[in-house]
């Protein structure tokens, strides 16, 4: 039985996306010389947020950078040269005035390092270069615990597919965790987080069915576990971090699912319920390339392309899985190609894309998370369809209201493989009840198609 109370009772809309009009902010635009194409998410202290970019700087090979939450007094706290590494992929992490990060590429051995440096952009400090033996190519971000950093690379170690390790502050005592291998997980992307005594995280490749899984590791180095296997119909290539929430991990997949655009979904710790919460589809977004984050029960996020302008958009969806709302779409010139994580002060979410803006080298912006707040009140009032109970026992009663039906309405239900197991005719908007108690236990997708052809309800039945 799922343990989730939120999803004990579900109510879903005929129009599951909704569009919103935020109010957005261009806060800075990056012109090579202070940094192109910005990576990973804007860390917060004081009033100044510090973040990286992987091109541009004085070398051409990435830069550290402050500015303030408004976007004025930018400022290049550093520019990678190459031997002391280049093109940063994750985001900074700051502890006691001191930020610590990775490069990707570059450093003594040109397979990426760990640095860290003062916030001023004073005391550069290589903590370690990696060699392919120890690891190669990090490809996210460091969480520390106590006087430990904790990461992963991408590539390297003893099977040339990432690793897990750990190394003291100062520089001192790294230590090879875990090595990935093809059977429990691959080329691992994103950051760790940690809950309790494990750390999780996801790898984008490998697994039982060689699409990546999400994983979960003591902080000692033992214990790797693969709680979850991605197969593609459900997701695949995880890219980005992992979002905690009372025992639930919340995640994307940058493909797979039901279009082959990436997915949200959610897991519980010990892999069991999962739930594949929301299926790109193009128009919605496409590609997401960062992390969600969590606030007063709903996430928000990024897709890379996709949306209206098909330069990627920002998005919020309910934890339950429910009122997606597209916030904005970029068109280009505002901004392209996200590929980070959105930080959130107040009611102000700030983030960066990749290209776009005044000199296509990408952009620092806000929005205003107000602006929507009206619009996804709406959605209760103008219900149209509502299942309950979600998930069942197989047995789903299924309420249609505001909506006239006609005399040939049909609802259809149909796996995880997209084949259709259930059609039946629906004639007045009465109660009625949708019977799969001899199907097993999972995911399915509905959808109620009135007489007109058109779609007036669709969404996902979970039997448990």
């Amino acid at each position: 039985m799922l343990k989730k109370q939120f999803f004990l009772f579900i109510v879903l809309l005929g129009l599951t996306t909704i569009s919103a009009n935020a109010q957005y902010t261009p806060l800075y635009s990056f012109n090579d010389t202070s940094g192109a194409v910005p990576f990973g998410s804007l860390t917060f202290s004081g009033n100044k947020f510090y973040g990286m970019t992987q091109f541009g700087g004085t070398y051409g090979d990435g830069t550290i950078f402050s500015v303030d939450t408004n976007g004025k007094a930018y400022k290049v706290l550093f520019s990678f040269n190459g031997k002391n590494g280049n093109t940063p992929y994750g985001s900074l992490i700051l502890s006691n005035g001191v930020l610590y990060g990775m490069t990707n590429q570059g450093g003594k051995d040109t397979d990426g390092n760990i640095f860290s440096i003062d916030t001023n952009g004073n005391n550069f400090n290589d903590l370690l270069d990696f060699n392919d033996t120890n690891g190669q190519y990090p490809g996210g971000s460091l969480v520390r615990l106590g006087n430990k950093l904790y990461g992963m690379t991408m590539l390297g170690a003893k099977y040339d597919s990432g690793c897990i390790f750990s190394i003291d502050t100062n520089g001192s005592g790294y230590a090879d965790m875990h090595d990935f291998n093809d059977t429990l997980g691959q080329y691992p992307n994103g950051d760790l987080i940690c809950i309790g005594q494990k750390l999780y995280g996801m790898a984008s490749a490998g697994g039982a069915a060689g699409k990546g899984c999400v994983f979960s590791i003591d902080t000692n180095g033992g214990g790797y576990t693969d709680i979850f296997d991605f197969h593609g119909s459900d997701g695949s290539v995880p890219y980005g971090s992992l979002t905690a929430y009372k025992g639930t991990l919340f995640g994307m997949t940058s493909n797979g699912g039901i279009n082959g655009d990436g997915i949200i979904f959610s897991v519980d710790t010990n892999g069991t319920n999962y739930m594949q919460m929301l299926d790109f589809t193009g128009a919605n977004g496409r590609y997401p390339l960062g992390s969600l984050i969590l606030s007063k029960g709903r996430l928000y996020g990024m897709s890379n392309i996709g949306g209206a302008g098909a330069n990627g958009n920002v998005f919020s969806i309910d934890a339950s899985g429910l009122n997606y709302t597209d916030l904005f779409d970029f068109n280009g010139t505002n901004g392209a190609a996200p590929q980070g994580n959105l930080t959130l002060l107040g009611n102000l979410l700030y983030g960066m894309t990749a290209n776009g803006g005044t000199n296509d080298y990408g952009v620092i912006f806000s929005l205003d998370t107000n602006s929507v707040a009206a619009v996804n009140e709406l959605k209760t009032e103008n219900e149209v369809v509502r299942v309950f109970p979600n998930p069942s026992n197989g047995l789903f009663q299924l309420k249609i209201t505001n909506y006239e039906l006609g005399m040939n309405n049909t609802v259809e239900v149909y796996n995880m493989l997209s084949e259709k197991v259930f059609s039946q005719s629906v004639i007045s908007n009465s109660q009625f009840v949708i019977n799969m108690n001899n199907r097993p236990a999972g995911v399915y997708f509905y959808r109620i198609i009135a007489e007109s052809g058109a779609i007036i309800g669709e969404g996902k039945l979970i039997i448990d």
